[in-house]
């Protein structure tokens, strides 16, 4: 398994082709992909020394997605402008973060939100 394997349900798998005949010493889950870290110079067949993600990145976050459920929607348009008009002082609005909250503060939520996520 070349100092690296995944469970498949049923019998080990080898994870991608594994370690340069490195050991690896500590496996953490972070955001969805694996961190290993050991005596290794490269995993996969990349250049990693003694530290390597393994995985997916995590996707990068979208400003505009206001309630932070994942999708980009009417809701998050509403939610933002409830939350502008809200007291004291539109909780949670300020867009900018400049440290007080204004009608720029909405203006750039709007263009954000038109412009989309990446």
């Amino acid at each position: 398994m070349s100092g690296l394997a995944r469970w498949d349900g049923a019998a080990w798998q080898p994870l991608g082709s594994g370690t340069d005949g490195g050991s690896v010493a500590a496996l953490a889950g972070l955001n969805g992909a694996v961190v290993a870290g050991g005596q290794f110079s490269s995993i996969g067949g990349k250049g990693y020394s003694n530290f390597a993600v393994y995985g997916c990145p995590p996707a990068a976050p979208c400003p505009a997605d206001f309630n932070a459920d994942g999708s980009l929607n009417p809701d998050d348009l509403s939610d933002y402008i409830n939350a502008y008009f809200d007291t004291p002082a539109g909780a949670g609005a300020d867009f900018n973060a400049d440290g007080i909250v204004n009608p720029d503060d909405l203006s750039d939520f709007i263009n954000a939100f038109f412009d989309g996520c990446p």
